[in-house]
């Protein structure tokens, strides 16, 4: 992933992970990055200051990728269509030093909440409509559980009983059947794809 589309979240930057989501969740990559980092700690591989013996030194190889001429060519073209999309990509701030964290929460507000809120008036001016969107709830105690979608309901779909996820289940249970979907009155209907059309 190329960095001049990313705003980091964190001040010091000490560590920095980008992944692809579709595959899993971030509880995943967590822990991974977890363990990388005490082993780094406990299993130092040189100390500051220390020079490595050469044995050692003879032990880190360069990765030599072996790619066809397809290949080659399919990464050229992702990462030429990347910058041309990044280049038309505009990013203003506005920093309002008046409305922190700390105020909103005294409101008895989520901060979360009024960025999702500013991000839905934002595509509100653009467009003249507002978009579905939803907050997550992780299912990772059920058999590849990933997430549901959540309100209030939190309780509920952390124990299984959400309906996002359900209908998503049953959807792609029927294309892998071969079931047309077009015959199938509930994934046609404007209120289903209204809201499985998440944008924010």
């Amino acid at each position: 992933m190329f960095s001049i589309n990313c705003g980091w979240e964190w001040t010091n930057c000490k560590g920095t992970i980008n992944l692809e989501h579709s595959w899993g969740d971030g509880v995943a990559v967590l822990r991974l990055m977890e363990e990388i980092l005490k082993d780094t700690i406990t299993n130092r591989f040189v100390s500051v200051g220390r020079q490595v013996d050469a044995a050692k030194a003879g032990e880190t190889k360069r990765l030599e990728w072996k790619l066809n001429d397809s290949l080659r060519t399919t990464i050229r073209k992702a990462s030429e269509q990347h910058v041309h999309r990044c280049s038309d990509l505009g990013f203003d701030c506005i920093e309002h030093v008046k409305l922190t964290k700390e105020k909103i929460k005294m409101a008895r507000l989520s901060p979360d909440a009024i960025m999702q809120l500013g991000m839905q008036l934002a595509f509100y001016s653009i467009y003249g409509e507002f978009v579905p969107t939803y907050e997550s709830c992780s299912t990772a105690a059920f058999l590849k559980g990933r997430t549901e979608s959540k309100g209030k309901e939190i309780k509920e779909a952390s124990l299984g009983q959400g309906f996002d996820r359900h209908f998503f289940g049953l959807k792609h249970t029927a294309e892998r059947l071969g079931r047309p979907i077009e015959n199938i009155p509930i994934f046609n209907h404007p209120i289903y794809q209204k809201f499985m059309s998440h944008f924010v």
